[in-house]
């Protein structure tokens, strides 16, 4: 039997969404690096402000 459209996109967005947790084991050290990098502000990265400010081919 074959499931409804509705059903067959919600089992894959429910696989998609699995398949992309991971488990991540790391040392205090390593989470305290990490922690303190999330931390952190954002980089000013010259040439993404260039790009995004930019039309989208898509939109084009």
């Amino acid at each position: 039997m074959v499931k409804p459209e509705s059903e067959q996109k919600r089992s894959w967005m429910s696989d998609d969404t699995c398949a992309s947790q991971q488990l991540l084991l790391v040392t205090k050290e390593e989470y305290d690096w990490l922690s303190g990098r999330l931390d952190e502000e954002p980089r000013n990265i010259p040439a993404l402000t260039d790009l995004f400010s930019q039309p989208s081919v898509f939109e084009s």
